[in-house]
């Protein structure tokens, strides 16, 4: 965790990228149109002079959308006002504040990968960041780190320490609460259940309280304006009419047990290019959601 995180990235092969980007302006229509029509989950914000702004992900706007179901319902045409709102204005006034999961910050690649991940992976409020920039001194967007490539990197140089050989049990992230919801409840359900809860995944359970699936941002690729009609599907409906969406086209949830340790946890994710595993018990009920937030924590606590 010491590493710089200049030596991560040309571990990672991390290359700048060359992705969409959308502009303060844009509207919330207008990015729901842009992430779906390239298949994306999120993008960059940056000004017309290139100084970066923040990151966007479509579970930003969905739920921004979500949050005005109790007064619309499924009378999608009077959402029409929040969909005009700028993108500029899911971000807070002032960057320094963090308190949103996609605000970006620029850091520097001297640092060591350790203290970029306690100070740049949460906000004060404690938010998650997937993504944080790495920009360069006119602010301009010169690489991006994912929270995917820090585990890729913990994970493939066997740099998780001794936790990664500790027990899920042991490090205490199972059993612990799970957010979860009925098979045959509304997706839209799910997420505002997600918005309420703060949590990234919606565990997805039949009449006996047994595994069935999970509601994540996965299932949101290629999901615009047009595809707000199916928040109304019973959950289990919406995920496999999205499966097209997907790059496998195949519908999976992957899980662990509680006596599974951290690194091969860590190393299920990295295979899969997952962001969390559902650890069940031996009835196959959900015991606790363990996602690469919980596995970065754990290492650098």
């Amino acid at each position: 965790m010491e590493t710089p995180v200049a030596e991560v990235l040309k571990a990672l092969n991390k290359s700048v990228p060359k992705v969409f980007v959308l502009r303060p302006t844009s509207t919330l229509a207008e990015a729901f149109a842009a992430l779906g029509e390239h298949r994306i989950l999120a993008a960059p914000v940056v000004t017309d002079n290139g100084k970066w702004v923040g990151i966007v992900d479509v579970r930003d706007l969905l739920f921004a959308v979500v949050a005005m179901y109790s007064e619309y319902g499924s009378e999608w045409p009077k959402y029409a006002e929040c969909l005009g709102c700028a993108v500029e204005t899911l971000f807070p006034p002032s960057s320094a504040t963090g308190d949103v999961s996609f605000l970006a910050d620029g850091i520097g690649t001297a640092k060591p990968l350790k203290d970029v991940v306690r100070a740049k992976f949460h906000s004060p409020t404690g938010a998650q960041r997937h993504r944080i920039s790495i920009n360069n001194c006119d602010s301009s967007p010169m690489n991006i780190l994912s929270q995917s490539d820090v585990v890729r990197f913990l994970s493939t140089q066997n740099a998780l320490g001794e936790k990664g050989e500790k027990t899920l049990k042991d490090l205490g992230l199972a059993p612990t609460p799970v957010v979860s919801m009925n098979q045959s409840a509304k997706t839209v359900e799910g997420f505002q259940k997600m918005v309420e809860t703060k949590a990234s995944v919606m565990v997805i359970v039949d009449d006996d309280g047994k595994l069935v699936g999970d509601l994540s941002n996965t299932q949101l690729r290629g999901f615009t304006e047009a595809s707000l009609p199916e928040l109304e599907m019973p959950v289990t409906e919406f995920i496999n009419a999205r499966k097209k969406y997907l790059v496998s086209g195949v519908v999976q949830t992957f899980t662990a047990k509680a006596s599974s340790t951290l690194a091969e946890v860590a190393a299920e994710c990295v295979k899969e290019k997952v962001h969390h595993v559902i650890v069940v018990d031996d009835d196959n009920k959900p015991a606790a959601v363990v996602t690469l937030t919980d596995i970065l924590n754990t290492v650098t606590a």
